[in-house]
């Protein structure tokens, strides 16, 4: 069991890492996108260079996503609750609802991810 939650919290953090590039791509794509939402009076290559580099912010930020929701789709079953298989009936295994709850919030903040990019 001691092994199963060291496996759990491991890929919980593997996934919160994840989670972090994806978001931190996010912030790139809305930091570069900003001038854009800006009356623009600049030379017109200036505002294509802008937008070139916001494309490809957005590129990444999916990509990123995209590794959080693969990493899921692999190893989601390894993350799974270990109350869901107690050694002894009725007994709840202790960290099973803090691994619950970390996951859930991870899974926010990958939605969260996939609506802006």
């Amino acid at each position: 069991r001691l092994e199963q939650q060291a496996r759990t919290d491991e890929l919980l953090k593997e996934l919160s890492d994840l989670v972090d590039a994806a978001e931190a791509s996010i912030e790139r794509l809305k930091e570069l996108s900003a001038p854009l939402c800006d009356k623009i009076e600049d030379s017109v290559k200036e505002v294509e260079a802008c937008a070139l580099a916001v494309e490809e912010a957005g590129t990444d930020a999916k990509s990123a996503t995209k590794a959080c929701t693969d990493f899921i789709l692999v190893k989601g079953n390894d993350i799974k609750d270990p109350a869901s298989s107690p050694l002894v009936p009725g007994i709840q295994t202790p960290g099973a609802s803090d691994t619950k709850q970390a996951l859930g919030k991870l899974l926010q903040r990958i939605n969260e991810c996939g609506k802006t990019a």
